[in-house]
């Protein structure tokens, strides 16, 4: 998340490469087969790929939501398997 003037401001990135090349994180395709930043519904998505038949091929989605002292509360979303979704 970017500051903005007066406001927040988060990125839009529709793919790896612009995560890797606005933001500057290092995303490994190893276990990652696509992610992006959408803006308009403040979600990060991950399709994972290489982790094990019960995961591959499902997305994993966090999902921000701001709080009235301009925080972030992170909520984990997706079609991955709840059993599978980080605690934490």
């Amino acid at each position: 998340m970017t500051q903005g003037v007066g406001a927040t401001a988060w990125p839009d990135c529709p793919d790896m490469v612009a995560i890797r090349t606005s933001l500057g994180v290092g995303l490994s395709s190893l276990r990652i087969s696509a992610a992006r930043i959408d803006q308009a519904t403040r979600t990060i998505e991950a399709a994972l790929q290489g982790i094990g038949v019960e995961v591959d091929g499902q997305t994993l989605v966090l999902i921000g939501n701001q709080n009235g002292d301009r925080s972030v509360a992170w909520q984990w979303g997706g079609t991955v398997p709840q059993a599978y979704i980080p605690k934490r």
